[in-house]
């Protein structure tokens, strides 16, 4: 029994450590890639685009861009790769949040320095060994990463 118990908890650590690494490899995608909002509405507030299930994310605060499909279809890929499915579950949510964080060398004064972050809300574990005595998993905490990126100016 006890090491039945330590299997699952190192699956559950297992788990963890994955939807961590989803989510930081996702927040470099994010930088690395065209915006998936437009560069100019995006304020220190910030803009967020957020994945639930659907077909194309949805943002709030600003208009999305040209590059939006291409960038999120990357994010998602780099979410997949570590975790497959999800972005098929449906009670799993990726939002993607873009700030200005106003950093700059002092010389420009219209600069854009991005600060990117990916949140994972909504992932379960599913008990192995418990769940063959019918008891349930549970839903690990939100997973968040954020990245700073380069500067530029906007058009």
């Amino acid at each position: 029994m006890i090491s039945v118990a330590g299997l699952e908890f190192a699956l559950i650590m297992f788990d963890y450590h994955l939807a961590t690494e989803a989510t930081r490899r996702a927040a470099r995608v994010a930088v690395i890639e065209p915006p998936m909002v437009n560069v100019d509405e995006i304020t220190t507030s910030g803009v967020t685009c957020t994945y639930a299930g659907g077909a194309t994310p949805s943002c709030t605060g600003a208009s999305t861009s040209a590059y939006a499909i291409a960038t999120f279809d990357k994010i998602a890929a780099a979410i997949t790769e570590m975790i497959p499915g999800a972005t098929s579950d449906p009670s799993l949510s990726i939002t993607v949040t873009y700030r200005d964080t106003e950093l700059t060398d002092g010389a420009a004064t219209n600069v854009f320095t991005p600060s990117v972050t990916v949140r994972l809300v909504g992932l379960k574990y599913e008990f192995f060994a418990a769940g063959l005595l019918g008891v349930g998993g549970f839903q690990f905490p939100s997973f968040d990463t954020t990245r700073v990126g380069p500067s530029e100016i906007p058009s």
